[in-house]
Parts: C-alpha cells; sequence; structure tokens
C-alpha cells in the first residue's frame, strides 16, 4: 500500500473514532487545547492503528460472508455463533440493503441470484487468507498528523483506497487466486456498492478503538472541556455540555473574584475576556451542537446507516473472529484447506520463539521484548496466515498458543489474549488448558484485569498445582490478587494455620542463594525495626529441592494502601502530612542502616499507608529482598521506550525513577549501598506531596511547602552518593521543619485560641490543639492543618454565632476535634461544617449541630474518614450544587432531617458507613444527585433506608440495608439508580418500594423477611430485577399494580406469604425465567385487566 494511501487511510479512521467533524465545530477556536489532549491520552502508534486496520478488515470480510449466506443457512449459521435466538430481520440486513438491490443494478433475476452468493463467498473467502494489508511503523503520531485527523473533511469513504490496493498488486495476484477479468470486476463491484467494505472497515475499526482505555480517556477529557459531545441524542449532549462549561465558568468566575479581593489587577483585563468567551461558548451550546451534529451527519451519512443495520455484530466478533472465519466454510459447502502449509507457519512462529528468547508459558520479561519494525512486520504477517487454519487441525492449538506468546511479546495484549481464549476453548487436553489459563493470566495482570487474571491462574492450579502455583496455596489459598509489579506478584491469603488474612509475595524470578540467606534480612527487620514494617511470618519454595519459585508472607493490614493507590484515592498530602510521612520512613531506614541492612527499592508502591486518629501510619515493605530477588528493572533498563508497552511494563519503567545512578549501571558512582536509600527517598517523599514523576524536581509543584523541605530533597537527589546526606542528618533536618510548621494551642501554649493560632499561622502549618473547651467560630482561609492533640471528646469547638468550621482555602485538614455547633439559637441558623470551596478533610472528628445540617459540600470535596455525625436538628451531611468527596468509616445517626442527602449534581462516593436511627430516611438522592454508595450498614432509620426521587441516580453495591420505618429502598418520582448484591431485609414496607415513573435496575440482592411484599411497582413504574432471591416475605414477593410495569429475570421467588408474583389494578410486566415455586398461595395472582408475559418460569 503506497504511504500516501495509508496515511489517507488512517486519517479517515481516526476521524471516525474520533468523531472529527463534532470536535472540529465545538473546538472551532481551541484547537490547541484539543491537540495538548490527544497528546496526552491518544498515545497510539501508527503501527497499532494499521494492527487494528487488518483485525477490522477481517472482521468486514467475516460479516459480508455471513450476510451473504443463503437464507437457509444464514440463520442457523448466526445461532450457532451466539447461541442465542437471532430475529431473522437481522440476518438478512446484507440482502435487502446490499445484495438484491446490487442484483438488480446488473440486471441479475431471483433465479440467478444462489449462484451470485456462491461466486461472491468463494472470492472473499481467498481475500480472507491474504497477508496482511495494513501495516505501518511503530512510531507515535505527529501534531500535525493528529490535527489534520481531527480537520479530516468530506465523506469517510475509503472503498476505493482500499480496493486501489487490492488491484495493484503483482500482475498475477489475481490470476493466482483463481480470478478472471470478470470475477475481479464483479467482486469490486460488489464492494464498492454503498461503499459496502469501507463502511465495514470503519464501523470495526471504530467499534474495537474505542474500546481501548486511551481512547475512552481521550473522549471523556475531550468532553470535560466541551470539545466533544456525543451527538445522537442530542438532548443528552445539550445537558452535559451544559454541566461541563458551567463548572468550569464557575470555577473562573471565583477565580476572577478571589484575583480582584486580593488586588491582583494586572491580569484583570485578560480574565475578563477569557470570562466572557466561556460565557458565550455557554450560551452557544444549542447552536454548536446543531452544528455538530448536522456536520457529523454529513461527513458519516453512510456509515452512520451501516452501524444502524448491522450494530450487533460489533459484540459478535469481537470474541468469536476465528469461529466465524472457519465456520465460513460451511456457508459455501467447500473450505480450501492450508493444511499443508500448517507446518510451515509453525516452524515460523518456533522461529520467533527462539529468536526472542520466548516460551509457550509467557514470562512477566516478555513485556520487554525488543522489536523492530521488521520483526513486527514478519510477526503481523504471520498471525494473519494463522486466520486460515482450521480448528479442528491437530496443530492449531500449538500453534495458537506459539502464536499469542510471540503477540504478547509486541505489547498486543488484546490479540494474544483473544487467542489464548480460543486455546482453551478448543484445548485437547487438560496439560492445553492449564497452560492457557496460566497464559491468560499473564496477558490479563499485564494489562491489571486483576479479578479475572486470578480466575485464569486459580483454574491453572486446579488443574496443576506442582506446575503452576506460586505459593503453598494449601497452606495460604488465595483470596485475591493485590497487584504486580518488577519482582513480582502479590496475593491477599488465608492462613490455613492460624486463620487469619496475610500478604504472600511470589517472585517472577529465581532467587540466588541458601534460603535463610535469602529471607534473612527481612526476618531481621522484624526485630531491629517492627514498628516501621510488616511483620514477616514465612517464606518458602513451591519446589524445595529445585528452589523454583519462591515466595515470602507478612501480616496483612486491614485498610491500608500502598503510595501509589493512596495518590490515586485520596491526592497528593500536603506538607505537613508528608513531613510526618517522611519522617517516619526516615526512622525505619535509619534503623535499617545500623545494622547493615539496605531496602534498595525505596518508592511509594513499597510504602503500606494506613489512615489512623493520629495520622497516617507507614510501614514500608520489601526490606531485604532488592539484594536477592532478580527485577524486571534490569530488563526495563534496555527499552526505555513506553510506546507499545502495557500498564504492566510503563509501572516497572516508571519505578527506575527512583533508582540512584549507581543501580542503574553507573559504575563511577560506586556500588549500592545506604546512600542509595536516600537517593530514593527524596524522589518518593517528591512523588507523594505532588503526585507528579520525580526525574526533575520543581519547587513550585511543592506548593506550600517551607523551602527548607524541597532543599532537602534535591540533596537526596545528588547524582554522587557521597555528596548526599546522611540518614540521621535527614532526620533532624525533617524535626526541624516540621517542628517549624507547628503551632501549639492551649493556656499555655503558643496561642490561647484557635482563631489567634490560624491567623498567625503560614500556609501549611500544623496547629496542635489541647484539650479544652473553645468557644469559637473558625474560618480556615489558608491551607493547614488542626489536629487534636488529646482525646477527641475533650478538645471541644462549639460555635455560638456561626459556623463551627467555614472552609475558605484551597487545602485544610482537620483531625480529632469535637464540634458542637448551638448556632441559629435565635434568627440566623449555620452548618456546623461549610464546605463552599476547596478541599476539606475530616478525621475522627465528633460532628452535631442545633442548627443546620453538620456537614454541608457544596460546589466543593469533602473528605470524611472515621467520623460520628449525629443528633443534628437538620441532616446528618448535604452534598449539593457538584459538590463531591468521600465518605468512609462514619457513624452517622440521630439526625431530624435524612443522615446523607444529595442532589443538584452532588455525587459523594459513600462507604463501609453506619447510617442508623434517623428520624426521617438513611440516605436521600434527588434532583439529579448522583454517588456511589457501597459496603453500608443502614438500619433502624423512621422512614426509608435510601430514598430516590427527582431523576436522582446512586450506584448502591453491597450494603445491608434492614428494620426501617417504611421501606429499605424508596424509589418515586423518575428516580433511577443502581442496586447490586445488597440484602434488604425487614422492613415494615415493601423491601423495596418503585412508584410514580421510578426506573431502577435491580441486580443480584437479596430480599427477605419483609412485614409486606418483596418489592412493588406501582403507578407507571418500571425498571427491571434480574438475579435476585426475594423470600420469606410476609406478602408476595413482588407485587405490580397501577401501571407498573416490570421485567423480571432469573430471580427466585420463594417461600412468601402470599404469592410469588401479584399484578392487580392493570398491572402489566414480563416475567422471565424465574423460579416461584413453594409460595403459600401460589406461583401467581394476575386479575382479569392486566397483562402479564411469562417465559421459561419454573411454577
Amino acid at each position: 500500500m503506497s504511504l500516501s494511501t495509508l496515511t489517507s487511510i488512517l486519517k479517515t479512521g481516526l476521524c471516525a473514532a474520533l468523531d472529527g467533524p463534532v470536535v472540529g465545530v465545538l473546538a472551532a477556536k481551541l484547537g490547541g487545547k484539543v491537540i495538548s489532549i490527544l497528546k496526552e491520552h491518544f498515545t497510539f502508534t501508527a503501527y497499532e492503528i494499521a494492527e487494528t486496520y487488518q483485525e477490522s478488515y477481517g472482521y468486514a470480510l467475516a460479516a459480508i460472508s455471513a450476510g451473504l449466506a443463503a437464507p437457509d443457512q444464514k440463520l442457523a449459521f448466526l445461532q450457532k455463533l451466539t447461541h442465542s435466538k437471532i430475529t431473522r430481520e437481522f440476518s438478512e440486513q446484507l440482502d435487502q440493503h446490499y445484495l438484491q438491490p446490487f442484483a438488480q443494478q446488473r440486471g441479475i433475476d431471483n433465479q440467478a441470484l444462489p449462484a451470485l452468493r456462491k461466486r461472491l463467498l468463494d472470492k472473499i473467502k481467498k481475500l480472507a487468507k491474504q497477508p496482511a494489508i495494513f501495516q505501518a511503523e511503530p512510531v507515535p503520531f505527529t501534531e500535525s498528523e493528529l490535527a489534520a485527523s481531527i480537520n479530516h473533511t468530506g465523506t469517510l469513504a475509503i472503498t476505493e483506497l482500499v480496493l486501489e490496493h487490492l488491484q495493484h498488486q503483482p500482475p498475477d495476484f489475481f490470476e493466482k487466486l483463481g480470478f478472471s477479468l470478470e470475477d475481479e470486476e464483479e467482486l469490486v463491484a460488489f464492494l464498492r456498492y454503498g461503499e459496502l467494505l469501507g463502511n465495514a472497515v470503519l464501523f470495526f475499526f471504530r467499534e474495537r478503538l474505542r474500546k481501548d482505555e486511551r481512547a475512552e480517556k481521550t473522549l471523556a477529557a475531550l468532553q470535560r472541556e466541551g470539545l466533544w459531545a456525543d451527538v445522537r441524542d442530542i438532548k443528552a449532549a445539550q445537558d452535559t455540555l451544559s454541566t461541563q462549561l458551567q463548572q468550569q465558568l464557575e470555577t473562573q468566575k471565583q477565580a476572577v473574584i478571589e484575583a480582584l479581593e486580593a488586588g491582583q489587577f494586572a491580569n484583570a483585563p485578560e480574565q475578563t475576556q477569557q470570562l466572557q468567551e466561556l460565557q458565550n461558548r455557554v450560551e452557544q451550546i444549542p447552536e454548536q451542537l446543531d452544528m455538530a451534529r448536522t456536520a457529523w451527519q454529513g461527513s458519516q451519512q453512510q456509515l452512520i446507516a451501516f452501524s444502524n443495520r448491522f450494530n450487533a455484530w460489533a459484540e459478535l466478533l469481537d470474541e468469536k473472529v476465528e469461529l466465524v472465519l472457519e465456520e465460513m466454510g460451511t456457508l459455501q459447502g467447500t473450505v480450501d484447506r492450508i493444511d499443508d502449509h500448517v507446518d510451515t507457519l509453525l516452524q515460523e512462529f518456533r522461529h520467533f520463539m527462539q529468536r526472542f528468547e520466548l516460551s509457550k508459558q509467557v514470562k512477566p520479561r516478555d513485556e520487554f521484548t525488543q522489536h523492530n519494525s521488521t520483526s513486527l512486520k514478519l510477526i503481523q504477517e504471520a498471525v494473519a496466515k494463522l486466520k486460515g487454519v482450521p480448528l479442528n487441525d491437530p496443530q492449531y492449538n500449538e500453534l495458537v498458543l506459539a502464536a499469542g506468546s510471540v503477540l504478547s511479546s509486541t505489547g498486543n495484549l488484546a490479540e494474544a489474549e483473544r487467542l489464548f481464549l480460543q486455546a482453551k476453548d478448543t484445548a485437547q487436553n487438560e496439560a492445553e488448558k492449564a497452560l492457557s489459563c496460566f497464559n491468560l493470566f499473564q496477558v490479563r495482570l499485564r494489562r491489571r484485569a486483576y479479578p479475572e487474571a486470578l480466575a485464569d491462574l486459580l483454574a491453572a492450579i486446579a488443574i496443576d498445582p506442582q506446575r503452576y502455583a506460586l505459593h503453598d496455596v494449601h497452606r495460604y489459598p488465595i483470596e485475591r490478587l493485590l497487584g504486580a509489579g518488577g519482582m513480582g506478584c502479590v496475593f491477599l491469603c488465608q492462613n490455613q494455620w492460624r486463620n487469619n488474612k496475610v500478604v504472600v509475595k511470589c517472585f517472577w524470578e529465581e532467587c540466588e542463594g541458601q534460603r535463610d540467606e535469602i529471607f534473612g534480612e527481612a526476618m531481621i527487620m522484624r526485630k531491629i525495626a517492627g514498628d516501621y514494617v510488616p511483620e514477616p511470618l514465612d517464606y518458602g519454595y513451591v519446589d524445595a529441592t529445585r528452589q523454583d519459585r519462591p515466595y515470602f508472607v507478612t501480616e496483612y493490614l486491614e485498610g491500608a494502601l500502598d503510595g501509589e493507590s493512596w495518590l490515586a484515592q485520596y491526592g497528593k498530602l500536603d506538607s505537613v502530612t508528608g513531613l510526618e510521612v517522611g519522617l517516619q520512613v526516615a526512622q525505619g531506614l535509619q534503623l535499617a542502616h545500623q545494622n547493615g541492612i539496605y531496602h534498595l527499592d525505596i518508592k511509594p508502591a513499597n510504602l503500606l499507608m494506613k489512615a489512623t486518629e493520629n495520622g497516617i501510619n507507614v510501614k514500608i515493605i520489601d526490606f531485604g529482598l532488592a539484594r536477592v530477588a532478580t527485577s524486571l528493572k534490569e530488563e526495563a533498563l534496555s527499552r526505555r521506550d513506553v510506546s507499545g508497552m502495557t500498564q504492566f511494563g510503563q509501572t516497572i519503567l516508571g519505578t527506575l525513577d527512583y533508582a540512584p545512578p549507581e543501580q542503574l549501571g553507573h559504575t563511577e558512582c560506586g556500588k549500592p549501598g545506604p546512600k542509595s536509600d536516600l537517593f530514593s527517598f527524596g524522589a518518593t517523599l517528591y512523588r507523594l506531596m505532588t503526585g507528579e514523576s520525580p526525574r526533575h524536581l520543581n519547587p513550585r509543584r511543592l506548593g506550600n511547602a517551607p523551602t527548607a523541605l524541597f532543599e532537602l530533597l534535591c540533596d537526596c537527589k545528588e547524582e554522587k552518593p557521597k555528596q548526599r546526606p546522611e540518614i540521621n542528618d535527614v532526620i533532624q533536618q525533617l524535626k526541624g521543619i516540621l517542628k517549624q510548621s507547628t503551632l501549639i494551642v492551649s493556656p499555655t501554649g503558643d496561642y490561647p485560641t484557635i482563631t489567634a493560632a490560624i491567623e498567625h499561622a503560614k500556609i501549611g502549618s500544623r496547629i496542635l490543639i489541647k484539650p479544652g473547651h473553645y468557644q469559637e467560630s473558625l474560618t480556615l482561609d489558608k491551607p493547614l492543618q488542626l489536629i487534636g492533640d488529646g482525646p477527641m471528646e475533650e478538645i471541644i469547638v462549639e460555635s455560638q454565632a456561626g459556623r463551627c468550621v467555614w472552609m475558605k482555602t484551597d487545602q485544610a485538614l482537620i483531625r480529632g476535634l469535637t464540634l458542637r455547633c448551638r448556632a441559629g439559637l435565635n434568627e440566623k441558623k449555620y452548618f456546623a461544617v461549610d464546605i463552599p470551596q476547596g478541599q476539606l478533610t475530616l478525621e475522627y472528628c465528633d460532628i452535631s449541630s442545633e442548627a443546620l445540617t453538620c456537614v454541608a459540600i457544596h460546589d466543593s470535596i469533602g473528605l470524611l474518614n472515621h467520623c460520628q455525625i449525629h443528633d443534628s436538628h437538620a441532616g446528618g451531611i448535604y452534598v449539593y450544587n457538584n459538590g463531591k468527596g468521600r465518605i468512609e468509616h462514619c457513624d452517622i445517626f440521630g439526625n431530624a432531617y435524612p443522615g446523607i442527602q444529595i442532589k443538584e449534581g452532588g455525587n459523594p462516593d459513600i462507604r463501609h458507613c453506619q447510617i442508623h436511627d434517623g428520624k426521617s430516611s438513611g440516605i436521600v438522592v434527588s434532583q439529579q444527585g448522583k454517588g456511589q454508595i457501597s459496603y453500608c450498614t443502614i438500619f433502624g432509620n423512621a422512614y426509608a433506608g435510601i430514598e430516590i426521587n427527582q431523576k436522582g441516580d446512586p450506584v448502591i453495591q453491597d450494603c445491608h440495608i434492614h428494620d426501617g420505618g417504611t421501606s429499605g429502598i424508596y424509589i418515586h418520582h423518575h428516580g433511577r439508580g443502581k442496586i447490586e448484591n445488597c440484602e434488604i431485609s425487614g422492613h415494615a414496607y415493601p423491601g423495596i418500594t418503585i412508584k410514580n415513573g421510578g426506573q431502577p435496575l435491580i441486580q443480584g440482592c437479596q430480599i427477605y423477611d419483609g412485614k409486606a411484599s418483596g418489592v412493588l411497582f406501582s403507578q407507571e413504574a418500571n425498571g427491571k430485577i434480574q438475579d435476585c432471591d426475594i423470600f420469606a416475605n410476609g406478602r408476595a414477593g413482588i407485587k405490580i399494580e397501577n401501571g407498573g410495569n416490570p421485567v423480571v429475570e432469573n430471580c427466585t421467588i420463594k417461600e412468601n406469604a402470599w404469592h410469588g408474583v401479584w399484578v392487580l389494578k392493570s398491572g402489566l410486566g414480563t416475567i422471565i425465567d424465574c423460579d416461584l415455586r413453594d409460595n403459600e398461595k401460589g406461583s401467581f395472582e394476575i386479575e382479569a385487566d392486566c397483562e402479564v408475559q411469562r417465559r421459561g418460569n419454573q411454577e
């Protein structure tokens, strides 16, 4: 294919995948912003795009072939692939829109139509076996190429470009395929008809590319900036885009106000102009979206029509293209087998494996195999040949396993995973199946699909534990895969001997030396630095005789996160917290160094951090292991280019930023030693406090941290070990900086009142508050920490004429205080803790209010952890006006209004909370509020456990909702939501009540022991209930009335005091594949004026 033709095809495909016309209209004056987003997220290489095109080309030929099948074969063929019922309408789309009109155009009557089918099928089958036609170099796209893709004009027709390549093969190309000139002309004309070939290729290309995480992140980032919208639903697009731009507008308005209040007038004209431009964008949204939709329809008109007709093919061919290609032979009666070429193809893959030191059993180090454009092209061509090998060939599985191994070494995990799945499904024996499962574990682990990876590993172990177990799984059975890195992978396991949870680290490579020598330093750390490391418990080998597959067992710290996970969940550390964390790490290193033990792999991922009432507690993991365990870092050193590398590989490569020169092969710096840990310490602390790469330190990224801290981190990261400080000096400097950042509030301290301390505190300071009764209203107008220095119940902040706490800065933390809001006894009432901006963290606080809600989060972020929020004369927590944050491990009780109320775009994450004994509902989500509610216990509230209305749309997972005054969950007035794996029991009203247009999705729940029905649908409510267990309720399992119209599928509805399903007063519904036996009054009671569809039920 010529370079210009390939460039045109690539540009057209990217335009289709990214909805170029839409972006072009919405970003008419913001092209630079679009390109910066594409550079950050859309990191595909030309090779990857060409490879996706090649796969899509194969999918297109398969789909066209299936559509060409004779009517008596077509439907059975599709049903065989999907194991489900496919409508005849679907199977006849290609006939109706392409084949028959094409035949009419060429004067072919119905009698000659079967012969036309046969001819076209034969030709397309031969085309499908040819080598790859889409190939490109593994280089990233330039800014100009990305811009050209977005600014592509005209239609998305690529049929002519593809056909141009096919028709410019060597002169005897079609002759070798057995095509006459008439054959070639007929095939080309058919593929060209209605832009069939191009639309089919682009359809599958767009579907496959958009499933990649990089494409998803790109579109999400563009949408956040108001530069992309899904214009298929113009109303939803307008709502989404308006929300995004309105948020930007409000943020910018606030920034302008703050700048003017601070006397910063120099940039006022420019800021005002930017504000006006953003306001104009908001006002122009309807017009812009209309233009964008028009441009999109004009550019993609034929592709849109094709997508509407063949949308169901995307899912079918996503995982079954090999089966489709194989079954194509059954559609035409003959298959040109290539058995004679199987041995040659197998030799090709064996050659690849020998050349790149690969094996049929995939290894983590394969990630760092170095390929060039030539080897990638050869591998791509070999894989293309594989698609023509029949599934029943005796050597098929050996070929697939070899191809999967080779492909995984190129970073093409999706294709490798698909091949290993095929090998698993077609395995001829248990050994092949076990190997396929283990290889699936390896490739899924590399893309961080940990639950699926663990399932594959356990399947392999179940077949052959001696070969595939990574540790003693009988003594330590696996519960969860926690993560993987350059040294090995980590499991959460159950200790069968002590009946407690432990962490088992399994090493990728063999450890050299005697067993006690290898793990001796790690065990010694327990004695010399027990406060700074998890307790080591055990170590050994799966095969002790051969010292094969070593593993190391430590205690499990419930609730602890490694440093990278902490950053992802909570964000960067403020200056004081960073100093406290750094001091703990340094003190642990000090004890180790005093005993001649060096870590040599300090990085955020090797720190376990847990929030406690005294702050963050830190444990250092992997002490003593880096010197004896081979890490894949050494492999990563040989490949510094991340292009084409998986998430697993990029993570390992990123850890090189924490390694000092002497650990990266710079022998002039000497051997690794204690000063190596100092380099890594400086890089790690910088990362935790900035959230950015520590490769180059920047003082501005440390925000409000003291200058002395930046200087200390720079000293630690000196290139030459001799120029780095001693660990003792680091500890003294950290203590000094922390002391300078600390103020004490008490009658004999630095300040007698908290307000005075805040006024005099420097940005980023820590204020320690001694026990006492402080009658104050606190305004946090600068980033700082308020820390109770004593028992929480003895440190009381009581407001009489205002808020207890008013957040007026970007970031602050409050820990260990009792907050009492007495304000409002006169006329004006306040929130106890008011968070209208920034991010406020509340930890281990006791909060109550005689005025308004205890905690209000609006247009801001609130992080609440281990707080008691109770006995408010109003509500417990109020999240509204796009407020968000995380509420964890809180006890919320005795409030007059809802324990938590979410509305107006509020979107908190609520986990592991108890919400109980309130005088209203436990949680109310309304007025387009959202939220994730998981692992909570909600009980004893006077009204509903959770109430959802007015387009509230939360996700509720793994909660126990019981013994409430009305329903467990009450959804009404167009409330929505997804309710999964919840236990709902013991309520006075139905366990779940859905009324007035409510429309939830309820999955996998247990609904039982209610005093009324299990679930009630009434007043035109609908929704879906599936895979639920509904039993032992006081009335019907499910009651449907007054136009309620649910879908109930695959549920067990048993042992209810009345009927399984009771339908009355014009109730509707569909009940499918349910077990309704053993209800006291029978399976169904359906009144005459009701219409219920029933299929596949056990009654």
